[in-house]
């Protein structure tokens, strides 16, 4: 919260706050215009290729060679970010928080490059990038702790730095992912019991098609067997009908054979009896005859007789 002030005050804080940023611009400049075979001296046969001149090299030899490296950039920003606190008249609590974060940064990164700079042996040497300080306190470190003890110290200094600063809940992440894990894992099991309902389904239903399809199998079979059985049954009333049509067919024949030679019989018969009679009628009539011409010429006789008596 910003605190209430007195004009004097805030005149010096203004005051002091653009002169933060012009020092820290300075500074900010001379670092960007080192040059690492430029030493400080005060001779004026040396020539000077720093922007700030004499006064550059002094800084940026003794920030970055003999400080903290190329990190040392950091320094001018805080500077600049301190001088624009006073001129703005800001409240100072999280601007301080913010400037002893930053110094342990600087001091981190100078001591991760040294590390990596000594391990491997960067050139061209193996302070240039760190700083003599910081690449001191590294090459005092890997004596002490190997460069995987340097590793784990790092990580370790960087995960609190981080922790500190950004109020970040490290175990948070645990519990969601725990909880996501179950939930995956509840997820797949239910997906797993589902999987296993619905291949058992598909196996019961497969098992029943394969029951319906060997049903209908002997069903066909079943129906093939009526059909043959019906077809021979058919065909056996069939030669059987043809059977009694020979027989019926042979019956009438025959039936047919006795009865015209029946008629015949009785046609002979007849012809026969009439023979018979007309034979009959003609020996009676010769008879007949006989008898009245026998009678007739007894009667002539008689006749005769009588006319000659």
């Amino acid at each position: 919260m910003k605190k209430k002030t007195s004009i004097k005050e805030d005149r010096r804080l203004e005051i002091l706050g653009i002169l933060l940023l012009a020092i820290s611009v300075f500074i900010f400049v001379s670092l960007l215009g080192y040059n690492p075979s430029e030493e400080p001296s005060i001779s004026p046969s040396v020539v000077i290729n720093n922007p700030m001149g004499i006064l550059g090299v002094f800084v940026s030899h003794l920030l970055i060679k003999l400080g903290f490296g190329y990190v040392s950039l950091i320094f001018p920003a805080l500077g600049i970010f301190w001088g624009w606190v006073f001129f703005s008249k800001k409240d100072k609590e999280h601007p301080i928080k913010v400037t002893i974060y930053a110094l342990l940064t600087i001091f981190l990164l100078s001591i991760s490059i040294g590390i990596v700079s000594i391990h491997y042996d960067i050139s061209p040497s193996k302070f240039h990038y760190s700083g003599l300080l910081a690449g001191l306190v590294s090459d005092l470190f890997i004596d002490m702790f190997s460069i995987y003890g340097c590793i784990l110290f790092l990580v370790t200094s960087y995960l609190m730095l981080i922790r500190a600063y950004f109020d970040l809940d490290y175990y948070k992440p645990i519990i969601a992912s725990k909880e996501k894990f179950n939930l995956w894992k509840s997820e797949y099991l239910q997906n797993r019991e589902k999987f296993r309902k619905e291949d058992e389904k598909r196996k019961h239903t497969q098992e029943l098609k394969a029951k319906i399809k060997i049903d209908e199998a002997d069903k066909g079979f079943n129906n093939d067997l009526v059909e043959k059985n019906d077809d021979e049954v058919a065909q056996n009333s069939k030669k059987e009908s043809l059977y009694n049509n020979q027989n019926l067919e042979g019956k009438s024949f025959g039936t047919s054979l006795v009865d015209d030679s029946k008629n015949k019989n009785s046609k002979e018969n007849i012809n026969l009896h009439e023979t018979t009679e007309t034979t009959e009628t003609a020996e009676t009539a010769e008879t007949t005859e006989t008898t009245e011409t026998a009678e007739t010429a007894e009667t002539a006789e008689t006749t005769e007789t009588t006319e000659t008596t």
